[in-house]
């Protein structure tokens, strides 16, 4: 009895779940309502964790999930955790809930990845030559989000400007050097690789330097030397003796200069770009007196001559001496000398750089002339001496006169003043 209510029970409990089963199976669904969490809800910033979070209405419930982004399956979990989030991972998901009647997608969700400046560059432009007067302009570019509100623009350590890009109109040697950008947002800053700026110009600045820089004396050697600057460097140098090339050197050497040398030069510097020429500058060759030669003046029949001695050296000359052949002494000094006898005579000039004597000339005096001259100066001399013996005899007869009279006075008054007898 006991065993057949037992039997009837199980009948019933059976008879339940499955009319259970039967109510049930008609309200059996695929996956609905279903939604994306983010957590942080917040601004992403990257480097963060991120995790989402996929919801769901199912029955039964869901078997499976899988995570998208875009069209790429990322994921296959309810949570999708992200532990260091970049900027790589910005873009839309959507999570699938799968059941056994179906699945469905959730809307998409954006993940907006802040992060600072990244991938800053610098392009030049033109991207060519950059050639000394032409205009030049510096751009800054950069991946960054938000986008970048600030540009700092660098010359080595100095700050030039706050625009996206740097333009120098006319540029010049002196703006060659590096440059680089600094980007800023919210989020941080970040700087560009360096790029150079190498202008291009002429040769400027030309020199010329002379070695030795002290005097320069005859039969030594000295060296011109062209130096300038310039970008490319200097492709060709010409040297120049007034308006004669002489050589197509950086240096010019001359290994024993001589006097024939003196004079201005100058160097002519080249590159692709232009050319330009340096100052002049003077060689002074300084030398001892050289050519030496003496001139007679009057010529023909003379009572004397002078003789005037000329050379070429440098510095001037500062001593001449005159000497007669077959005399050891000098005869006289000064440019010019005024002989009076016959004879062979030369002169020796002098400067600080050494001496040297010119030819002997022969010179002639007229003997009659010279004999007049001295009889004239005799008779000169005669006069003036008879002269003077008058002058003396004249005063002296006038002072006898003078002193007879006083005695002839004294004795007349000495009469007077004796008594007669």
């Amino acid at each position: 009895m006991v065993k057949h209510w037992f039997q009837v029970c199980e009948k019933i409990k059976y008879d339940y779940k499955l009319l259970h089963s039967l109510l049930s199976w008609n309200s059996l669904d695929r996956p609905k309502n279903v939604s994306v969490s983010i957590s942080p809800s917040d601004e992403i910033v990257e480097g963060s964790s991120v995790t989402l979070t996929c919801s769901s209405d199912a029955n039964p419930p869901v078997k499976t999930y899988e995570w998208f982004k875009g069209m790429t399956s990322v994921n296959k979990e309810k949570t999708y955790t992200i532990s260091k989030i970049s900027s790589e991972h910005a873009g839309e998901y959507k999570c699938r809930c799968s059941n056994e009647v179906g699945h469905q997608d959730s809307n998409s969700v954006t993940l907006n990845v802040l992060y600072c400046p990244k991938n800053v560059s610098v392009s030049i432009s033109p991207s060519g030559k950059i050639v000394e007067g032409n205009a030049v302009t510096l751009t800054c570019s950069s991946d960054a989000n938000p986008p970048v509100k600030t540009y700092e623009w660098f010359k080595g350590t100095t700050l030039l400007g706050n625009e996206t890009t740097y333009n120098i109109s006319k540029i010049s040697s002196e703006d060659s050097g590096e440059y680089k950008c600094n980007c800023s947002n919210e989020v941080g800053h970040q700087d560009s690789n360096s790029v150079t700026l190498n202008v291009l110009y002429p040769p400027k600045n030309i020199s010329v330097s002379i070695s030795p820089s002290a005097d320069i004396v005859e039969g030594s050697s000295v060296t011109l030397t062209c130096s300038s600057d310039a970008n490319p460097p200097v492709k060709s140098y010409t040297w120049y003796k007034r308006v004669t090339s002489i050589v197509n050197e950086k240096t010019y050497n001359i290994s024993k200069i001589s006097s024939e040398d003196s004079g201005e030069y100058k160097c002519n510097c080249s590159n692709e770009v232009g050319h330009q020429e340096s100052n002049s500058v003077t060689l002074n060759v300084l030398y001892p007196p050289k050519n030496i030669s003496v001139s007679i003046s009057p010529s023909g029949k003379i009572s004397s001559a002078t003789l005037t001695c000329s050379s070429d050296a440098n510095p001037p000359l500062q001593n001449y001496t005159w000497y007669k052949e077959k005399e050891s002494s000098p005869v006289g000094s000064g440019q010019s000398y005024r002989a009076v006898q016959s004879g062979q005579y030369y002169c020796e000039a002098q400067n600080k750089h050494g001496s040297e004597r010119s030819a002997a000339v022969s010179v002639t005096v007229n003997g009659s002339q010279s004999l007049s001259v001295y009889a004239g100066l005799g008779a000169v001399i005669f006069v003036c001496i008879c002269l003077t013996v008058t002058f003396f005899c004249i005063r002296r007869k006038k002072m006898i006169g003078s002193r007879a009279g006083q005695v002839s006075s004294l004795i007349q008054a000495s009469s007077h003043s004796l008594k007669p007898c």
